[in-house]
């Protein structure tokens, strides 16, 4: 009985943990798809912006005025944005990695769901 017990415990906190890294996994991906980092010709300004074509490249350097209204713009700061790091790593991660990990969790997941039913 207590092995039947702890393996149910097992079963739960794997399914919690899939669950966490899913869901990292997809605002990853949201983020990559739908933000992007505006590099101002001339300025030390940095732009975080919300990009409408999920295609177009994340970080563009030498920014116009032309195309200003283009972006809604998030966040503004001198130098560098706050979690700009994190960003550029995000952005440099490519769709193939999100994608299959996405994958791999989902197929992990309804693995433990099928287990959890046949017990």
């Amino acid at each position: 009985m207590s092995k039947l017990i702890s393996y149910d415990n097992l079963n739960y906190e794997m399914n919690k943990l899939i669950n966490s890294i899913l869901i990292l996994v997809i605002v990853c991906t949201l983020i990559k798809l739908f933000l992007i980092i505006l590099i101002p010709k001339g300025d030390s300004s940095v732009f975080l912006g919300v990009k409408f074509n999920p295609l177009q490249e994340n970080i563009i350097y030498q920014y116009d005025n032309e195309i200003d209204g283009e972006y809604l713009i998030i966040q503004i700061n001198e130098m560098q944005l706050i979690g700009e790091n994190t960003l550029r790593f995000i952005f440099k991660t490519p769709h193939l990695i999100y994608i299959s990990f996405l994958g791999l969790l989902l197929i992990l997941k309804f693995k433990f769901l099928k287990n959890k039913s046949t017990l």
